[in-house]
């Protein structure tokens, strides 16, 4: 049994392969793009685990240090307010849970 074999005349052959291989490039830088997108994505998640690895460390560090500085209560006669270094020191604290609590967001 012969086949009956049917050939199509293409006008401007060179301008079509032209035409695919420039779409097959686009494909690859494409493909090369979103592998660098998932790179990047990778390096991403690592840094944000380190970074909420370290917050967490951090605020261990700072209720360890809480838990050591003694709590001074006033006698009822004397001033009501705290010295100065310990208000500096609680401020700093403070200053540093609120910058850990605004990354953690």
């Amino acid at each position: 049994m012969e086949e009956d074999l049917s050939y199509v005349g293409i006008e401007n052959p060179v301008i079509i392969r032209k035409n695919v291989l420039e779409s097959s490039k686009l494909v690859l830088q494409n493909l090369q793009i979103m592998e660098d997108i998932k790179d990047v994505r990778g390096r991403k998640a690592k840094s944000e685990k380190r970074l909420n690895d370290q917050i967490s460390e951090l605020r261990d560090e700072i209720r360890k240090l809480r838990r050591v500085l003694p709590n001074i209560k006033p006698a009822s006669g004397a001033s009501k307010r705290k010295p100065r270094a310990i208000e500096d020191l609680e401020k700093e604290l403070e200053a540093v849970e609120r910058e850990l609590d605004n990354v953690k967001r």
